[in-house]
């Protein structure tokens, strides 16, 4: 996961996280994952620090983070105007903040692929890092209005 790969997932987040793992009954759900999430939220704040930190240490290559795509939505939007005004607002407003996570992609490949840059100074270097690391944020609290806004969706 991305937060504890920046040291930044707490109770609170993971706490989301189980909340949307538990929600979710579409494809390719992972029980194993369902399964460990409440495990995880049993251990104490120390326990949990201590996980979440050692995760975090433990990183260190890049993340491959991946593009997102609507086919199905993206083939019907002209059928949308059969559905309520809020309903298109909320399915277009989905489709927009998965169009800025797919920016995101782009962006921490080009960010990445300058990690590697042999040409580049080391400030320059330090540069690409913390704006891939932004990347990773950004793609993050993306990911997360995503969910968000798919779990409030009533079909």
């Amino acid at each position: 996961m991305i937060r504890t790969r920046l040291g930044e997932l707490d109770r609170a987040g993971l706490e989301w996280v189980n909340k949307a793992v538990q929600q979710y009954k579409g494809p390719n759900r992972s029980e194993p994952i369902s399964a460990a999430l409440p495990e995880l939220l049993k251990l104490t704040p120390e326990q949990l620090n201590t996980l979440l930190g050692t995760s975090s240490a433990a990183s260190g290559g890049g993340l491959s983070l991946k593009s997102v795509s609507t086919p199905l939505l993206d083939s019907r939007l002209a059928l949308l105007t059969a559905f309520k005004v809020d309903l298109q607002a909320r399915l277009l407003s989905v489709r927009a903040q998965i169009n800025f996570l797919n920016e995101e992609v782009e962006s921490s490949r080009e960010n990445q692929r300058l990690t590697f840059d042999s040409g580049i100074t080391g400030e320059n270097h330090a540069r690409a890092v913390g704006n891939l690391n932004n990347n990773y944020r950004q793609y993050a609290i993306r990911a997360r209005v995503i969910v968000d806004q798919i779990s409030q969706l009533k079909l």
